[in-house]
């Protein structure tokens, strides 16, 4: 018998749960249809259809020519949501464009209040067809190359300068060398065209000396500029903050104090007690020059403004001083080199661990005499493989008496990476001036050729030696050397290495051809690499729309005779070179076939590098390439985060979620020759419903219970209002809601708003005495007339509502089905149950009898 009565009771349970109200399920938005494959023909239709959430709007296959084509895509900003360029995509090297209802602009909407305002989108770009192919577009795409900027200037302030120092967004530095005139040490700033950067140049770097030899290094993650120096107590780096160019240059971390890394104690007011400057990763090195240490700054270290390398200042037997080169005894020189630190130090010349700071195995050599220089020595093909010392600062002039110097084996030795003395070639004399010793600089090495300044007086040349010349036993370069009185040193552009970069006494700066030997860079450098987001002709936006398979690679520029050789690579995206594609010639028609490369090879966006020998004839255009391929139409495509309705308003039970349609349309427009064609338009409708209608509600609920007991009462049926306590209706009824055997009732999901509950007497010996507000408001109200009207609660996003309520219960009349307490009321309730399932179960008898 109690078995039978617990599930009586849980089926009532059951039935009083359902009864109390539903919660809605949302569906998420779906295509309207699947876009079948990007085939066809030559047409002037757009074509618009839905993908996986995605709408693409699509141009028609265009005949042969050069078009300027754009497609429009129009959305309704309300239901189809986009709020970021990442959820747009158009044909590579096309400009995206927005239209707010009033005007067209290619600036990128700045906030969700702009992108909400977007009701049109525009791709708009070049097209070069060459027809169609098995109903897919056959285009080519080209670019030019643009050489990077350069022209001479005169660094300000009537400082002069020795080096030139780049950082990676065209700006160009100088530091005044040995303090400056009138005792002013300072950096300057200028563009590559010769322009100033802007305020707060020259920069003065007082208290700190700059060197003699004044170079520095631009750490372009955190956009500083570091130098070797010293204070009047200690040796090191300093470093400045160039982030700002608007505002101008500051010390990094503030202050000069804070911008001064001390590696080395041997401090004081001249500007040669640091010597040579090199890097390798985020790492600075320096000569302590008095003592012979060798000083390492870490700059990624502390946010960027540096920190002490492990170890310092570091020590080498053998080594105590690394006199500056104008001082009797020797100089000092570094140079980074496949991972390693070589130099010299006075007459010992070392090649450094930078991590560990040992010598590597097979040095330290002797030099003969003080060693003012160290470069790197190629072969023909451009293989360093050695190192090489410039020990004789007077070799005099290219001719005379002094010449016979630079010939002489003796002088100016090199060595092999692992300290084996190696023969330097005869045709390599290294001519440099009387004040190369104080003044020079390493040479500069790119590919087969050295660059070197004699540096200042008496010889002040620029020359160049190049391994591959005279068959491989090498040669000084054609059209030098150059000449530029009062010259300090030069150095290459890292965008080209065809250009070199010069400073003097003067503090004039300027930029040299290096193919050519004249002032202005106007040889490219020597390997061209394309852009594959622009060279690329990739028109559909996904995968499968994309490149199906390559036609050729054609270059169109510069002139045949500007050159005496170009070839071809192609690379992955990673840049690995792909077997047979690695510098095929490009000569005759200058077009290399591309049809036998698979793209499952090559993947869709390689990399196309053209390396060119110049010839130093003519002044070559900037090189420009074209890549034509076979793939998928033009297409705009858009991914919106979400198709949405807005939640209901109307107060009550959360409705079933309503479809809405949203109207997208395709435009588009082709100009051939000046004729333009207006593309027919595509239009669809995509229906949607919330795809989160949950979230558009939330739950009012709560509990009847004895005030004196806190028994449930059960059997209440309460009723729903708004906060001017009329009723809420649903299908015109009111809505209510009856408590359960727990005393508990609810409404379910109710759209978000404020409400209020109704709780009348049960009978005369179950009357209400309060209602309370828990959770939307608070506040509570007194029985006034067998009934009570709740304060409001407030339903919002998650924001639930909960409204209590209090009974006084008196002793019921004798004879009554119910008397006091909750445990009556479950008798009842069971009792009438047990008569409706056995009334039930008799006439079920009754059937079976008869």
């Amino acid at each position: 018998m109690r078995v039978t009565l617990n599930f009586i009771a849980a089926c009532l349970l059951l039935v009083a749960g359902v009864l109390t109200g539903t919660t809605l399920s949302a569906t998420q938005a779906s295509a309207v249809a699947s876009c079948s494959a990007t085939t066809g023909s030559v047409s002037t239709s757009m074509v618009i259809c839905t993908e996986n959430g995605t709408v693409i709007s699509r141009a028609p296959i265009a005949s042969t020519g050069t078009y300027s084509q754009e497609i429009i895509t129009t959305i309704d900003p309300a239901t189809t949501t986009i709020s970021s360029t990442n959820q747009i995509s158009a044909p590579a090297g096309w400009t995206l464009s927005y239209f707010d209802g009033t005007s067209w602009s290619s600036t990128t909407p700045a906030n969700s209040n702009a992108w909400a305002a977007v009701t049109k989108i525009k791709a708009s770009g070049p097209l070069i067809s060459q027809g169609s192919e098995n109903g897919n577009q056959i285009a080519s795409r080209s670019q030019t190359v643009a050489l990077a900027q350069s022209g001479s200037f005169t660094a300000a302030g009537g400082g002069d300068g020795w080096s030139v120092i780049f950082d990676n967004t065209d700006h160009i530095y100088n530091i005044w060398h040995h303090d400056g005139s009138s005792n002013n040490p300072s950096v300057d700033c200028h563009t590559r065209s010769g322009s100033t950067c802007g305020p707060g140049w020259p920069f003065a770097l007082s208290p700190y000396h700059t060197n003699t030899q004044s170079e520095g290094w631009v750490d372009n993650t955190n956009k500083h500029l570091w130098f070797a120096t010293n204070s009047s107590s200690a040796t090191g780096f300093a470093c400045v903050d160039i982030s700002n160019l608007i505002t101008g240059p500051v010390w990094c971390g503030g202050s000069s104090s804070s911008a001064f890394i001390a590696a080395g104690a041997a401090g004081g007011n001249g500007f040669n007690l640091t010597g040579g400057l090199a890097n390798i990763g985020t790492r600075l090195f320096t000569w302590e020059n008095t003592t012979g240490k060798l000083l390492c700054v870490d700059t990624a270290l502390n946010n960027g403004n540096g920190g002490l390398c492990a170890s310092q200042p570091a020590t080498f037997s053998g080594v105590t001083s690394a006199p500056w080169g104008g001082n009797a005894g020797g100089g000092s020189t570094l140079l980074a080199s496949g991972g390693k630190l070589y130099g010299s130090a006075g007459t010992t010349a070392v090649c450094i661990d930078p991590v560990t700071f040992a010598l590597c195995s097979g040095w330290p050599l002797t030099l003969t005499k003080p060693g003012y220089a160290v470069f790197q020595l190629p072969n023909a093909s451009g293989q360093i493989i050695g190192l090489c010392f410039i020990d004789k600062q007077d070799t005099g002039p290219s001719t005379g008496a002094n010449a016979a110097q630079a010939a002489d084996p003796a002088n100016n030795p090199c060595y092999s990476l692992s300290g084996v003395q190696l023969t330097r070639p005869a045709s390599l004399l290294l001519y440099t001036s009387s004040a190369f010793g104080g003044y020079g600089k390493n040479p500069e090495v790119s590919g087969s050729r050295v660059y070197w300044a004699a540096s200042w007086v008496s010889d002040a040349n620029y020359y160049c030696w190049d391994a591959s010349l005279n068959s491989g036993a090498g040669a000084y370069c054609p059209n030098w050397p150059i000449s530029n009185w009062p010259t300090y040193t030069i150095q290459l552009d890292p965008l080209n290495n065809n250009c070199l970069w010069s400073n003097n006494d003067y503090g004039q700066i300027k930029p040299w051809d290096a193919v050519r030997g004249v002032v202005g860079c106007t040889t490219p450098p020597s390997t061209v690499e394309f852009d594959p987001n622009l060279v690329i002709p990739r028109l559909g936006c996904s995968t499968g729309a994309a490149n199906q398979s390559w036609k050729n690679f054609a270059l169109t520029a510069p002139a045949a005779t500007t050159y005496n050789s170009a070839t071809l690579t192609v690379m992955t995206a990673d840049g690995t070179p792909i077997p047979g594609y690695i510098s095929i010639p490009i000569s005759g028609s200058r077009i290399v076939d591309l049809s036998g490369l698979a793209i499952s090879t090559s993947g869709t966006n390689p990399k196309f590098a053209v390396s060119f020998t110049w010839s130093g004839v003519g002044t070559p255009a900037a090189p420009t390439g074209s890549v034509t391929a076979v793939g998928g139409q033009a297409e705009l495509c858009m991914t919106p985060v979400t198709l949405t309705v807005p939640c209901p308003t109307t107060l009550g039970p959360l409705p079933t979620a309503p479809t809405q349609t949203s109207v997208v349309l395709a435009d588009g427009s082709a100009v051939l020759s000046g004729n333009t064609q207006v593309l027919t338009q595509a239009t669809t409708s995509l229906s949607m419903t919330s795809p989160a209608l949950a979230s558009c509600a939330s739950t009012l609920s709560g509990t009847a219970l004895s005030a004196a007991t806190s028994t449930p009462i059960s059997g209440v049926t309460v009723s729903l209002l708004d906060s001017n306590n009329n009723p809420i209706l649903s299908g015109g009824q009111p809505v209510t809601a009856t408590t359960n055997l727990n005393g508990t009732y609810s409404f379910g999901t109710l759209v978000f708003g404020s409400y209020k509950v109704r709780f009348p007497d049960l009978n005369n010996y179950s009357t209400v005495a309060t209602s309370s507000v828990a959770l939307g408001g608070n506040g509570t109200t007194n029985a006034s007339a067998g009934t009570v009207i709740s304060a409001a609660s407030t339903l919002a996003q998650n924001q639930n509502g909960v409204i209590n309520a209090t009974y006084v219960v008196t002793a019921a009349p004798a004879g009554s089905l119910a008397s006091t307490g909750n445990q009556s009321l479950q008798m009842w309730s069971i009792t009438a149950a047990l008569s409706v399932i056995g009334g039930a179960f008799l006439a079920f008898l009754v059937r079976r009898r008869h």
